[in-house]
Formats: structure tokens, sequence, C-alpha cells
């Protein structure tokens, strides 16, 4: 079943925690033994990188 995603690369997001970034990537990744796809968010000002669940 296909997901509807809400970002796409290049759009801009917002952390609370962290700031603003950027969504740089999607890409999957296995946790706990299940397959699940994540956006790769860049944080501006750092070279920090957060995965978000898609």
């Amino acid at each position: 079943m296909a997901r509807k995603r809400e970002f796409r690369v290049g759009d801009r997001v917002m952390f609370p925690e962290h700031g603003a970034g950027r969504v740089v990537a999607t890409c999957e990744r296995e946790v706990l033994g299940q397959k699940r796809e994540y956006y790769q968010v860049k944080l501006n000002g750092s070279d920090m990188k957060v995965l978000v669940p898609v």
C-alpha cells in the first residue's frame, strides 16, 4: 500500500527543539525488525541530520 507523503525533497521544515531544516532525502531503515520509510532532514547551521518517519 502506497503512503501519501506530506513533504518532498527540498521542502523546508521546522523542529521546535532543533530549529529549521530541509528535507534532503527519503530512506528506508529497519527498526525492531520492521522496515519503515523516513525523511532525512538536514538542520540549518549544523551538520546534524534527523530521520523522521514518513
